[in-house]
């Protein structure tokens, strides 16, 4: 069953496992150096006796001077062609995003309202001529709320829907449903992006989605029957209507519920064609096409 937005949505975190040490960390004691480094060595040369002793303990101190010198050289050219290797690299990444933005950014920029204006009160903007139809007895004082901002403007619509299902009138005949609309003007951003990851995050919670064609520039339906009790019979139905036409995003979302054996379940294409119908509407008191 949708309900209106929390805040805190996410798809879950995952701790990672802590940081590990550096992989010579277990020479990190004093006097103790990695193989190969130029202050490590072979334990069995530290001892010897007589002039030969001396002369050889110089030998190998000039050798080992030697091979100090060698290496020093050897660093520096190493990090001098490292140097050249990563200008190159930058003169040549800098030619791709002066030739090719695409393959290095997306684009952000506003995509224009095409017409689409605020309302003070969204519930009142919205008629909502065929939900009524289908539940006679909608919700006497709606909640809505508009937000203004020079980057975003913002509208929404809450209210609940019952209708009577039997012929006795009692309250065990009547099915109840909500519908929580909101209209987004974006002013400041691409407003594709955001509408790409949301459909991208239904998709993750495995709503079924079908793409509809001919509505704003892009548009989709996303329904989910969830269940849920121990048996398995409670079911939490929701259709919802995404439109994106420019800047202006749209959502119109239906939620009910009904129980197996006890209730009957709400008939999809309906709430699908009344979403659509109830939808356009409203979005031409929208100042849309």
């Amino acid at each position: 069953m949708a309900t209106p937005p929390q805040a805190g949505h996410g798809y879950g975190n995952h701790p990672t496992a802590p940081p590990q040490g550096p992989p010579f960390q277990q020479y990190a004691t004093a006097g103790h150096h990695p193989p190969g480094s130029p202050t490590g060595g072979s334990a069995a040369g530290g001892s010897a006796a007589g002039g030969s002793a001396a002369v050889g303990a110089s030998a190998s101190g000039g050798d080992s001077g030697e091979r100090r010198g060698d290496g020093r050289r050897a660093l520096r050219r190493a990090a001098g062609w490292g140097f050249t290797g990563a200008l190159l690299a930058s003169v040549v990444w800098t030619a791709v995003v002066l030739t090719v933005p695409g393959m290095v950014s997306v684009p952000t920029a506003p995509q224009g309202l095409h017409g689409y204006h605020t309302v003070d009160d969204l519930c009142r903007a919205a008629r909502l001529v065929r939900f009524t139809q289908l539940y006679p007895q909608p919700d006497a004082t709606p909640s809505h709320h508009t937000d203004l901002d020079p980057a975003l403007d913002s509208m929404s619509c809450i209210l609940s829907l019952e209708r009577n299902t039997g012929d006795s009138g009692d309250s065990g005949d009547t099915e109840y449903a909500s519908l929580y609309a909101q209209v987004k003007l974006h002013k400041a951003v691409n407003a594709g992006l955001e509408f790409d990851a949301e459909k991208a995050g239904m998709q993750q919670q495995r709503y079924e989605i079908t793409d509809v064609p001919g509505l704003g520039e892009e548009a989709y339906i996303a329904f989910r029957d969830g269940v849920s009790g121990s048996d398995g019979a409670w079911h939490s139905v929701s259709q919802e209507l995404q439109i994106r036409d420019g800047g202006m995003t749209y959502y119109l979302s239906w939620s009910g519920s009904y129980q197996d054996g006890k209730s009957t379940a709400p008939d999809r294409e309906t709430i699908r064609q009344s979403l659509l119908a109830d939808s356009r509407d409203l979005l031409k008191e929208l100042g849309g096409p």
